[in-house]
């Protein structure tokens, strides 16, 4: 699945954090069961995290940036996962092709 870039991919992806950070009294939280890890990331990207997370948030719905990390994370899995099907699904002479 593609994803848009740009206003359009903002606005995706604010309705995405929305619809899946549900606030039950304090912070907005994903609802769904989570495992927590740490996860290296160099400092250039958490700072990249640090400002879009200040963009959504003041679009709408506050997000931190460890929770746009996780989003951006499934997001980018789901793709690779979709590429993957669709690799397979293609006959094995046209994915040689485009080598």
């Amino acid at each position: 699945m593609s994803r848009p870039h740009g206003p359009f991919g903002v606005m995706a992806l604010l309705d995405e954090v929305k619809g899946r950070l549900v606030s039950r009294g304090g912070r907005p939280a994903d609802a769904a069961p989570t495992v927590r890890r740490l996860v290296p990331l160099r400092t250039y990207v958490w700072k990249e995290l640090q400002a879009q997370a200040n963009v959504l948030s003041s679009l709408g719905r506050h997000v931190s940036p460890g929770q746009l990390a996780a989003i951006l994370l499934e997001r980018s899995l789901s793709d690779l996962e979709s590429q993957r099907r669709e690799s397979i699904a293609r006959p094995e002479n046209e994915s040689t092709q485009e080598l």
